[in-house]
């Protein structure tokens, strides 16, 4: 597959309607009340969190601030290091695996987006767990929640779920996430590994971490690599967008007038936002994901300038 450097990919497969829209009523879309659920995986470093945090920001942009959003971040459905037989210490550490799909509660994961779309985000919503890495413990708090009135007591149901992880793709947790919304929208996060292997070392060589490099070297080695080759980048097949450099470029921009005009299609207007139905990101060709040419993301955004 060749990729342009700064350009999403669209897989034509797909059938997210953020791909391929689709129109929607109150009438006929008994779920419109549900949250749009968006996914973005990729391998360790490849700069998920980037994009969660670009494509949040552009969210309350085009919303002005009226999008309820909840986050969520795989890594504090780790395992705690007790209930997988390991301890804290530095010997015990270097040894545990982290990083194999093993190490993450997957099951755990369905349960709090399930309990997201009944009870709500914020104070007095669903819980979701913390991952303290140093303790490898875990203690448990209501799910983040930004937007108007999300400081206040009782659980707001968000418009959109933002989550970050590597085995997001995973295929089983994907077959069971489907009850949970009815918009989908899969994004991966694809960087070379001599960048992530590079972004690895300054981030655990810097404080608060400040691993010595034997040790990083040593566990990318045994754990971070195999898990991206054997776990991680075979899942791309199944995304509806890959992001070739991350948050860099327009794609995030794109996604995000995507995401406010699929919640308008559901009936759910968004404040500053024409409720007439955007540009259709439809691709050419079939069975693997198809460059979105320079001229189609210019018009993409041309068009969305005058909305």
């Amino acid at each position: 597959m060749t990729t342009l450097p700064t350009t999403p990919l669209l897989n034509p497969t797909s059938t997210s309607p953020l791909l391929h829209p689709q129109p929607h009523s109150l009438s006929s879309s008994i779920h419109s009340h549900l949250p749009i659920l968006i996914l973005i995986a990729g391998p360790p470093c490849s700069g998920k969190k980037s994009v969660l945090n670009a494509l949040k920001s552009k969210l309350d942009s085009l919303s002005h601030g009226s999008l309820h959003i909840a986050i969520l971040h795989l890594r504090d459905f780790h395992v705690p290091a007790e209930d997988s037989g390991s301890s804290s210490s530095v010997g015990e550490k270097r040894d545990r695996d982290m990083e194999c799909l093993a190490s993450y509660d997957l099951p755990l994961l369905v349960s709090v987006i399930k309990d997201l779309t009944a009870r709500g985000a914020g104070a007095g919503g669903a819980k979701a767990p913390y991952y303290d890495i140093p303790s490898g413990t875990r203690s448990w708090g209501f799910v983040p929640l930004s937007g108007p009135g999300s400081t206040g007591g009782g659980g707001i149901i968000p418009e959109i779920i933002l989550c970050e992880g590597h085995y997001l793709l995973h295929p089983p947790l994907l077959s069971q996430t489907p009850p949970l919304s009815p918009t989908i929208i899969k994004i991966y996060s694809e960087t070379s590994p001599d960048v992530r292997l590079a972004r690895r070392v300054l981030r655990d060589s810097s404080p608060p971490h400040c691993l010595p490099l034997d040790y990083i070297f040593d566990t990318y080695v045994r754990f971070g690599k195999p898990a991206a080759e054997v776990g991680i980048t075979p899942t791309k097949v199944l995304a509806d967008i890959i992001l070739p450099k991350g948050a860099e470029g327009p794609g995030v921009e794109l996604i995000a007038h995507g995401v406010v005009d699929d919640l308008n299609m559901l009936g759910r207007g968004v404040k500053g936002r024409s409720k007439e139905k955007g540009v259709t990101l439809n691709p050419v060709g079939m069975g693997m994901a198809t460059t979105l040419k320079e001229a189609d993301l210019r018009a993409g955004l041309a068009y969305y300038e005058t909305v």
